[in-house]
């Protein structure tokens, strides 16, 4: 009798103790899947947001261009794009990023007295504003003598003003470079005239576009088809100079709706450069085109702007 409840005892131990492992492993089971769904959910939200921060409509188009790239307020959202991380030579665009440090590192009313030795760096064949040894002027006023008319004159002024030397400046430019982010870009000089060792990519120049087209002063000038300066010689006289802008697509004719302004650039061996800003229902778009012709540089521009626009128009 004691034996068969003993039996009857152990069965029932059994019985329970594998209920409640049973019992321990579908809770286990219950809080693993739960804890599946919840980081499921994490995960999809996490999606969810990205894209809502980088999701843009993206478009197929030719251009003439052998390099060109189009953004949409940032670099995480490209809309359009060709060798986007290829090399190119990036000609007078280069003064962009001359303009970004002169505003970063100078008061715009600042006073410059033009030097020898920044006249005699720049090299023969440069496109010129026309400034003299002794002139004085003030940053702004460089600023519009390198963006509009391309002065390389007033690039290498601005260069010795800040940095001392055109070497110090380059230094400063690359430095600035690899702050925002770039990784196939170096310049040696602040104008963009050709050396082989002077370069960029439709991307990493799209980045430094980026930030030099939030700068208020860099959008009012390249924005600005034609401006008269006054300032004074070596001689205290006075020197009148009307600077009219090299980009084309400034003129009355060729302009349309979300035209900001950019900067031209051309050599040889660059061929023909362009970066355009383009403003839009409450958006930047920053398009970049490298080896391109004369004519055909606009022509890709404007193209890719309007596509752009169109697209921003359907997505509302």
């Amino acid at each position: 009798m004691l034996k068969k409840i003993f039996i009857i005892l152990v069965l029932l131990f059994s019985f329970g103790t594998g209920f409640i492992a049973k019992a321990s492993e579908l809770e286990i089971i219950k809080e693993l899947n739960l804890g599946k769904e919840k980081l499921s959910n994490v995960n999809l939200l996490e999606k969810i947001s990205t894209a809502a921060i980088t999701d843009v409509p993206s478009f197929s188009y030719t251009v003439h261009a052998e390099g060109a790239i189009l953004i949409k307020d940032n670099i995480s959202k490209i809309m359009f794009k060709k060798n986007i991380h290829q090399r190119f030579f990036p000609a007078s665009t280069t003064k962009i990023m001359t303009a970004l440090l002169a505003v970063e590192n100078c008061d715009l009313n600042e006073v410059v007295t033009v030097s020898k030795t920044a006249l005699d760096s720049v090299p023969a064949g440069s496109t010129r504003a026309g400034v003299e040894v002794g002139d004085i002027l003030t940053v702004k006023q460089l600023l519009y003598g390198m963006l509009l008319p391309s002065g390389n004159d007033c690039a290498a002024v601005l260069a010795e003003h800040i940095a001392g030397s055109q070497e110090k400046f380059a230094l400063m430019m690359n430095k600035k470079a690899a702050e925002l982010g770039t990784e196939q870009t170096n310049f040696v000089n602040p104008h963009g005239f050709f050396s082989p060792n002077h370069y960029t990519t439709p991307y990493d120049f799209a980045i430094i576009c980026q930030e030099a087209f939030k700068q208020r002063q860099i959008r009012n000038t390249i924005s600005t088809r034609i401006t008269k300066v006054i300032y004074k010689n070596k001689n205290g006289q006075k020197v009148v100079k009307t600077w009219v802008n090299s980009n084309s697509q400034l003129k009355d004719a060729n302009r349309f709706t979300g035209l900001v302004g950019g900067k031209t650039g051309y050599t040889s061996e660059a061929g023909h450069t362009l970066c355009t800003l383009g403003h839009y229902k409450g958006h930047d778009y920053i398009v970049v085109i490298f080896k391109d012709g004369a004519h055909e540089r606009y022509k890709d521009t404007k193209s890719l702007l309007l596509k752009a626009f169109k697209l921003c128009d359907a997505s509302n």
